[in-house]
């Protein structure tokens, strides 16, 4: 089973972009995020929204 949640390096793995793409995905807030710890915290993002993003984004290019 999969974790409900995925980094900032899942989620630019997961849809095949850079880490600095999924940044800027994740800041023009076209996905929401959190942050997970102390301070700035770690960002994390919801698999299922992630997952009907990338849905989503491929409907769009078709």
């Amino acid at each position: 089973m999969e974790p409900a949640t995925m980094t900032i390096a899942d989620f630019a793995r997961y849809l095949g972009i850079s880490k600095d793409t999924a940044y800027r995905i994740i800041k023009s807030g076209k996905i929401p995020y959190f942050r997970a710890g102390l301070g700035r915290g770690r960002i994390l993002l919801n698999r299922e929204t992630v997952e009907q993003y990338r849905f989503a984004s491929e409907q769009k290019s078709t």
